[in-house]
């Protein structure tokens, strides 16, 4: 399938994440999203206390320290040195390496749950590079492990809720919608205000299609948008976040190899 949409696509952003402008960025206060929220409560009835934790793309540690005060035993890796750097000025006593998603150099069976949060997996270009780390998450997981992860939804380029409809998120979706690209099943676009980054873009049906070809079952999905986590909970359906929110969240289960290849989605 031919993910390249129309534009000329950079294979690595590596240089973006190593930049001042980056580093700036990512290393503010941190915070959860209302999805990272959502998605990391429903991973465990008992919560994360003692749990082997990879939180995958860590940048800064925003998220990292909020796994720590969870009281997991979290490591945290990302490919940006200087992100890493960072991090272990921020939250020194924290387990920060420096990593390739693609290539974890983690043991089988390591942890009960990877993080990849706030789309970093959507970085990964060409497809068989994110297909690889999908496999690679898997490999490490304990049996029943959680992967939490989110997504470029395209189809929020239709749907998107009413504050995505400032002018330049309307021409960038009606770009998109006119030339085809938002009825692809998956596409690289690039980033919205970094048009110098390609993203990872899909509908929630091919994303939740590669899950289950990679050995994951789906379990849940949350928006971040209050709004619809309200309609969420009121109508006992994430249709409408699967097609309005355009970052959402997913709570996946790692199958048995045996299982993997007939592994259905649960999510309503």
């Amino acid at each position: 399938m031919n993910t390249n949409g129309d534009v000329k696509r950079s294979t690595n952003h590596e240089a973006y994440w190593d930049s001042p402008e980056s580093i700036a960025e990512y290393s503010a206060a941190p915070f959860l999203l209302r999805g990272e929220r959502l998605a990391l409560a429903a991973c465990f009835e008992g919560g994360f206390a003692g749990r082997p934790v990879l939180d995958l793309a860590c940048g800064a540690g925003r998220t990292t320290y909020f796994l720590q005060q969870m009281g997991a035993e979290v490591i945290a890796v990302d490919i940006a040195e200087n992100l890493i750097r960072a991090a272990r000025r921020n939250f020194p006593g924290i387990d920060f390496r420096v990593g390739d998603a693609e290539f974890l150099e983690f043991e089988d069976n390591s942890f009960d749950a990877v993080l990849f949060s706030y789309n970093s997996l959507d970085c990964l270009y060409p497809k068989e590079k994110r297909l690889n780390s999908l496999r690679e998450v898997w490999r490490v997981l304990r049996p029943n492990g959680s992967f939490v992860f989110s997504h470029h939804n395209l189809g929020a380029l239709f749907c998107g809720w009413y504050r995505f409809l400032r002018p330049a998120k309307l021409h960038y979706r009606l770009t998109h919608i006119l030339n085809g690209n938002a009825f692809r099943p998956e596409c690289y676009l690039p980033e919205l205000g970094l048009p110098e980054m390609n993203m990872y873009f899909a509908w929630p049906r091919q994303v939740i299609a590669d899950l289950m070809h990679s050995g994951f079952v789906t379990l849940h999905i949350f928006p971040n948008d209050a709004i619809l986590w309200f309609l969420q909970r009121s109508l006992g359906t994430n249709r409408l976040t699967r097609l309005a929110e355009p970052w959402p969240y997913y709570v996946c289960r790692k199958l048995a190899a045996s299982t993997a290849k007939s592994g259905q989605s649960l999510a309503g």
